[in-house]
């Protein structure tokens, strides 16, 4: 049998022959990259286990400790529980296998009493999903306060709004970065629900139908910090749905990270030079002298690709019948887990850019120099100071810049006998009268911006309601943070509490 194969693996049971090496070199014990991470979750699940074995009967309470003793003897250990249960392999029974190392199978054997190596995965993913949410919405929240910060210093900055790349509208900075405030709240709601809606315990399924030991699932989820406990074994062991959610809920996020940064990073070139990254963001070129590249929005635009490409491969790992995903389980969460990672850098990262992050407000009002982004405003002037229809409006506008564009004019030497000829270009009908300053009035970009009443605009009334909406929502969303972060601690001192009062039981006579 390998080294590293589990206890419940030996040659001469089930199976004649001894794990070949083969097998065990690829896939099984499973490769410590792929189950390293869970190993903390492992270490959690059996202490639970035998605490709850113990306070239900069915363990013995001096074997209890003894257990108990044993592990903890690895948290001790150089380098901590993780290093110390790959040393010994195994994988998810690496505890297990360290119990009968050291106590033999009389004692030892007892921890695996109506648990499976299905609800052992299971248990040990769900706690390293629920602490990988825990830790990305908790760096989320750092980044929407930055956001939040850049909304209120660059809130009445003029910046060029733009669609398909081309001239849209006037816009500000302040307003931008309010869009990206409600994006990333929505964000955090995803996060959120995830989170409350897997935060149950997978504890007691076992593989399929649970056990005939007269088990304390709710015991064992408490002192895990789940809120319930499954409802259906079956569910508990064999749905994927959660990882499957993690990854496209991760993806979306940092679809959202990516889109932020792809826009900084267009910003930043000397076609545009509207901001100015930190060089400590940067890098410079080993042969063109005059390069400074923005590589760490380079890095949040990669990660965001990557993370769709895994929640893909997260899917397809579970397109296969419902009850044989054991191993292509732990492909799938791996990919999972380095989602989670590139979450983590990116969510920090971006944040320190754009606390750093230069705006350059003579560069930004370059791009109104000679535009055409006001012309939606002169038609909107026609409708209401002049009656036009709006599709006549709009249409004769059109006509205007074309008519201009052709004769090799500037959008800024536009007059008032201008649109009139082009009006009636257009519709055929004369008669419209502009008075002198027309023009002028409704190409001016901050009065535009100004002009925009709607509810969610970029007038600096709404602007300041936005940022103040978005501070609520942060102040709200930094309870939900604290109350998951505070249970997660209370669990956590539940278990070692309760590990202590079996260490603490004397042994059958020994007095106390």
């Amino acid at each position: 049998m390998s080294d590293k194969a589990p206890s419940f693996r030996a040659a001469g049971t089930r199976l004649r022959g001894a794990l070949r090496p083969e097998l065990s070199a690829v896939c099984y014990p499973v490769p410590d990259d792929r189950i390293w991470r869970v190993l903390e979750g492992v270490h959690r699940f059996d202490k639970a286990h035998v605490v709850m074995l113990a306070e239900a009967g069915i363990l013995d309470t001096a074997d209890a400790a003894a257990l108990l003793r044993a592990l903890l003897d690895l948290e001790g250990r150089e380098g901590g529980v993780v290093a110390a249960r790959l040393s010994i392999g195994g994988g998810n029974h690496s505890g297990e296998k360290h119990l009968t190392q050291t106590l033999g199978e009389g004692v030892a054997g007892r921890i695996h009493a109506g648990r499976s190596s299905g609800d052992i995965s299971a248990v040990a993913n769900r706690l390293t999903q629920q602490q990988g949410l825990r830790d990305t919405l908790a760096l989320l929240m750092h980044l929407r306060r930055s956001v939040l910060e850049r909304a209120r210093r660059d809130a009445n900055v003029l910046v060029m709004g733009y669609s398909h790349l081309q001239h849209a509208q006037p816009a500000t900075l302040g307003h931008y970065w309010c869009s990206w405030l409600f994006g990333l709240e929505r964000d955090f709601e995803r996060l959120r629900d995830l989170y409350t809606r897997f935060h149950f315990s997978p504890a007691g399924a076992a593989v399929l139908t649970g056990s005939r030991f007269d088990l304390r699932p709710e015991r064992t989820a408490e002192l895990l910090g789940f809120v319930r406990v499954f409802q259906n074994s079956r569910d508990a062991g064999w749905a994927a749905d959660a990882y499957q959610e993690a990854a496209a809920v991760l993806a979306i996020l940092l679809a959202t990270t990516g889109r932020i940064a792809d826009d900084l990073y267009l910003w930043s070139t000397a076609e545009f030079g509207i901001v100015e990254i930190d060089d400590g963001f940067c890098i410079n070129s080993s042969i063109l002298p005059q390069k400074k590249n923005p590589v760490a929005l380079e890095h949040v635009r990669g990660v965001g690709r990557v993370a769709l490409g895994r929640m893909v491969s997260v899917q397809g790992s579970f397109a296969s019948a419902s009850d044989s995903v054991v191993f292509e389980r732990y492909l799938a969460v791996e990919e999972l887990w380095r989602t989670f990672d590139d979450a983590r850098g990116a969510l920090e990262l971006l944040a320190a850019v754009l606390d750093s992050l230069e705006v350059r407000q003579d560069a930004a009002l370059r791009a109104f120099h000679d535009s055409w982004c006001w012309t939606s405003d002169l038609a909107a002037a026609l409708v209401l100071e002049h009656g036009l229809p709006w599709r006549t409006a709009q249409q004769s506008v059109s006509v205007l810049v074309r008519q201009m564009m052709d004769g090799g004019r500037a959008a800024a030497s536009v007059t008032e006998a201008d649109v009139v000829q082009a009006c009636a270009s257009y519709s055929g009908q004369t008669g419209l009268e502009l008075p002198v300053g027309f023009v002028d009035r409704v190409r001016d970009p901050r009065a535009i911006v100004e002009s925009r009443i709607v509810a969610g605009g970029p007038a600096a009334s709404d602007v300041a309601r936005q940022i103040e909406a978005a501070e609520s929502a942060l102040e709200r969303d930094a309870h939900t943070v604290q109350e998951f972060d505070h249970a997660e601690k209370t669990a956590c001192r539940k278990l070692g509490e309760a590990v202590q009062a079996l260490l603490d039981v004397p042994l059958p006579g020994v007095q106390a």
